[in-house]
């Protein structure tokens, strides 16, 4: 008498894992977009924080003069730069200031740019 296996065979098996791995491969391309997406967010992030830092300080020390500036940030941020034009506005009295934040992202630049309002002091 034959006694019947109550294993698996081959062909069941490899059908299960062409299976798991269909399933797989989206779900770890999908991780790998959230990290890069979830890294982007945090470089803008990083952006808005030192963008706010800089005209904060135009506020309280100092009024940007018309024209153009360039410059970087300090250690831990030195990977960002940071470009900024000041140009009167026709309302008498009001500068406006274009903040921009640039950054490396591979081989290409992303920036992030912010505009505010200042009003020039009397005297």
């Amino acid at each position: 008498m034959w006694k019947k296996n109550s294993g698996f065979t081959l062909l069941e098996v490899m059908i299960a894992l062409t299976l798991v791995a269909i399933v797989f491969v989206p779900l770890l391309s999908l991780r790998n977009q959230n990290i890069q997406e979830t890294y982007s967010a945090r470089q803008l992030l990083r952006a808005d924080f030192l963008s706010h830092e800089k005209l904060t300080g135009f506020q309280l020390t100092e009024k940007p003069e018309a024209g153009e500036t360039k410059g970087t940030f300090d250690d831990p941020f030195s990977g960002f730069r940071w470009e900024q034009t000041v140009s009167e506005t026709p309302l008498g009295g009001v500068r406006e200031v274009r903040f921009k934040v640039i950054w490396k992202k591979g081989e290409r630049d992303e920036e992030a740019e912010w505009v505010e309002y200042f009003r020039n002091s009397p005297g």
